[in-house]
């Protein structure tokens, strides 16, 4: 398998973070309307049936917060500020910098729509938004930060214990009949998902993430204790408690302890094996 790299600059990302935990652990539409009608909405309920898509259900909070949070600082920003410091940049521009993302430059957009600074008001700057979402900048910079905000959160089980009970409640409210033949075919007869081969990819995240040990007992799966290793990729959220096959669900554990974790509601663990 070759090799990926993501080139991570950890811009604001510990706020990115702490946003999206918010999110998860208030469970609070009224803290965060737009984005929790937004990301429960049918259509995207929808896009958490397929099995384990590369961007997975966390990265498509995390892009949704990220929005967010970039629109409403352009929200802060006052006219009078950039009128009065012409040279000052938008700190949306300062993040497309860091990332060193290819964009048309706040100035440059002014000058080929014949706005005056002078002239600057509110609206251009979300119109200047809408620039770059059309020419692609904007989304790549949207993936760009999501992906590092991942990277983080995917190594918090506790939280990924959360954020997927969060999804299985909203699952559950789903009405298996209003979804299209396409969705229906991924849900069994009982309207749980149904269980699919764990992707090689998913299996070596997660492997690595749990450091090749049982996340309850401890207990060496790497192979190199021992010959035969009981090793089984196990849903955080069962499918039949509502749980989902993503990337985000996926724990290791032994044998053992997955036949006594069973079917329960959710569990993972909290330890995690000190660097040193």
């Amino acid at each position: 398998m070759k090799r990926r790299f993501a080139n991570m600059k950890f811009f604001d990302t510990y706020l990115i973070t702490a946003n999206v935990h918010d999110f998860v652990s208030l469970n609070d539409p009224d803290s965060y309307s737009n984005i929790f009608d937004t990301f429960w909405d049918d259509e995207a309920i929808a896009r958490f049936l397929p099995p384990f898509p590369r961007f997975s259900r966390l990265h498509e909070l995390n892009k949704l917060i990220i929005d967010g949070m970039l629109l409403e600082r352009l929200d802060d920003l006052t006219v009078d500020s950039l009128v009065n410091h012409p040279d000052e940049h938008l700190w949306l521009e300062e993040v497309f910098e860091r990332y060193q993302i290819s964009h048309k430059p706040f100035d440059k957009w002014l000058s080929e729509s014949g706005i005056p600074i002078s002239d600057l008001e509110e609206e251009h700057l979300h119109e200047y938004v809408n620039i770059l979402t059309n020419e692609g900048s904007y989304e790549e910079l949207l993936k760009v930060l999501s992906t590092e905000a991942f990277f983080l959160l995917f190594l918090n089980r506790g939280f990924l214990h959360k954020f997927n009970q969060l999804m299985a409640n909203q699952l559950a409210s789903t009405e298996v009949a209003c979804l299209s033949p396409e969705n229906q075919s991924y849900m069994s007869k009982d309207g749980v998902l149904r269980r699919v081969s764990i992707p090689k990819w998913v299996r070596r995240a997660v492997f690595f993430r749990d450091r090749g040990l049982c996340v309850f007992c401890h207990c060496d799966l790497t192979g190199t204790v021992s010959t035969m290793p009981d090793k089984n990729f196990d849903h955080i959220v069962a499918l039949a408690n509502g749980g989902v096959n993503d990337v985000t669900n996926i724990q290791l554990v032994c044998g053992n302890c997955n036949r006594v974790k069973g079917a329960c509601s959710g569990r993972t663990s909290d330890e995690y094996e000190q660097w040193y």
